[in-house]
């Protein structure tokens, strides 16, 4: 008998937004952190909004660690960065998939100037269940 698997995706989760000022990275703070050790994946979105005059482009990064204790984070992006062109539409947005770590977080910045743009972060978590049954 064959065994057939689908993906039992959970409702959205996140969509806290966190504005940023300057060319550091700060954590978007609905994606700080995204525990995946349960789970195979998720499907991240982030959207950043814009304030009138901005020039600045919006950076994205993903990050991961692997135990819920541990503190430090990779020094190296697992994902990113991202540009986020702000120069073609408002708002922007980027979705992508993570997978196949422990803990995850998105971190966002400018890529130059002192702009402000808002950022929002939402993701859904899936597993892969046995529908064979």
């Amino acid at each position: 008998m064959a065994i057939t698997y689908k993906r039992q995706v959970e409702a959205q989760q996140g969509a806290g937004t966190t504005s940023v000022t300057s060319t550091t990275f700060v954590d978007l703070a609905a994606l700080d952190p995204v525990d995946l050790t349960a789970h195979f994946g998720a499907h991240v979105t982030v959207d950043a909004d814009r304030t009138v005059g901005t020039t600045s482009h919006c950076l994205v990064q993903v990050l991961s660690k692997t135990a819920a204790g541990d503190a430090d984070w990779d020094d190296i992006p697992f994902l990113g960065p991202f540009i986020l062109d702000m120069s073609v539409s408002d708002p922007r947005q980027r979705s992508f998939i993570v997978e196949g770590v422990a803990f995850f977080k998105v971190q966002i910045a400018l890529d130059s100037g002192t702009d402000t743009i808002v950022a929002t972060g939402r993701y859904r978590r899936w597993d892969v269940v046995d529908d064979s049954a």
